[in-house]
């Protein structure tokens, strides 16, 4: 991709005016549904793709930008997973994405060796000097996409190799929060299981409750409610 072809990228993002953001903590490797256990699957872009076209449960109007974060500390899922999948939200038109106008970055990621003690976090495998290396590590990766995807939408979208405690920490210090009407959506086991063995039910607890607006909506496969309703079963 060219010089100009990158500033026109970058402006159009700097410009929009109507984004809306998506967050997925824990995601695996749920992307499209194309499990044949779909019991299990959410199929998140297949939610994205509905909300591009302005149909869904995320939004019924079309956005000029959607601004999307997933994020896992699997170790078995690596970058050359995860960019066929996202390559998808882009080429719905059989565009060749080695000369369409999209920005792609992969990037090594450092984080402060010790978690913020303000934030007051809870781990479910905790060492003497802190948690344990899965739940927050001092180095790791995150893969970035940025271009004009399905239905001439604006996609940013970001995956961030570490755990949902540590990307929202690092979020929210960036200054990214979900916001009135923002989505985040959360897996089929998410009341149960979570990472480090710990459900996902301390989204509506502090510190993590900061993170979130109080009409951010929360969804999963089959519920759709907002953050200030709390946790539910």
């Amino acid at each position: 991709m060219n010089s100009k072809t990158k500033f026109t990228v970058v402006l159009v993002y700097s410009m929009a005016k109507d984004t809306l953001r998506v967050f997925y903590p824990a995601s695996g490797l749920d992307f499209w549904r194309d499990s044949p256990d779909e019991y299990l699957c959410m199929g998140s872009f297949d939610e994205i793709k509905m909300c591009l076209h302005g149909k869904g449960r995320i939004t019924k109007i079309k956005p000029q930008l959607v601004d999307i974060v997933f994020c896992d500390n699997s170790p078995n899922i690596g970058i050359n997973d995860i960019r066929p999948l996202v390559d998808r939200l882009f080429n719905s038109k059989g565009n060749n994405l080695d000369t369409a106008p999209i920005i792609k970055y992969y990037s090594n990621v450092h984080f402060s060796k010790i978690p913020p003690s303000d934030w007051n976090f809870t781990w479910e495998h905790e060492w003497v000097d802190g948690p344990s290396e899965i739940e927050w590590k001092n180095n790791s990766w995150m893969y970035e996409v940025c271009g004009i995807g399905i239905n001439d939408v604006m996609i940013r979208f970001r995956y961030y190799a570490t755990s949902y405690q540590q990307t929202m920490h690092y979020l929210y210090s960036i200054g990214w929060k979900l916001r009135d009407n923002d989505t985040i959506l959360l897996g089929s086991g998410w009341r149960d299981y979570g990472e480090g063995g710990q459900n996902l039910k301390v989204i509506f607890e502090q510190p993590l409750n900061k993170f979130f607006h109080e009409n951010t909506i929360v969804l999963d496969k089959f519920t759709k409610r907002t953050h200030s309703q709390g946790m539910w079963r």
